[in-house]
């Protein structure tokens, strides 16, 4: 879970520009490619990230 304490370190400014990098590589890469399936675990870090900040 190391990668979880490195998201908890960014700001919320940083977490969105990673969001929208991520969605980017998402849109960029063909589903079901190894590309694709990091960018979408990528956005559901990101995601537990920002609602664990949200409570």
């Amino acid at each position: 879970m190391q990668h979880i304490a490195a998201l908890e370190t960014r700001s919320i400014a940083e977490l969105n520009f990673m969001m929208r990098d991520a969605h980017e590589r998402l849109y960029a890469a063909r589903t079901g490619s190894p590309e694709h399936r990091l960018a979408k675990a990528a956005i559901d870090m990101i995601s537990l990230s920002l609602m664990q900040r949200m409570h």
